[in-house]
């Protein structure tokens, strides 16, 4: 969660509607973009904390997604550096290698 205005999150009424309608349309238009073996990558931690009154499995469900249009080439860890922008507790980020 990022401080600031018009964020994703806020569009949406659920967990499950922000998967489908943003993470979902986000891939497919990532796929459209990408040349045959071009790659995505983004950066995940786990999701949940004491600032958060549910607790989401982010990195399996994204990638779930993710995985319906690109082939996960590696995840690397980033070794705890987390740029300290969110309001969670989870400083484990990941960085998700896909490529199409």
């Amino acid at each position: 969660m990022y401080e600031g205005g018009k964020q994703s999150t806020e569009k949406y009424k659920s967990y499950a509607e922000w998967l489908e309608k943003y993470w979902e349309k986000t891939m497919i238009l990532c796929h459209e973009v990408l040349q045959p073996g071009g790659k995505l990558c983004y950066i995940l931690s786990g999701y949940g904390s004491e600032n958060t009154k549910e607790q989401y499995d982010l990195v399996t469900d994204m990638n779930i997604i993710a995985k319906k249009h690109f082939t996960l080439k590696n995840i690397q860890p980033m070794y705890n550096k987390n740029v300290n922008n969110t309001k969670h507790k989870e400083p484990a980020e990941k960085i998700m290698v896909f490529v199409k």
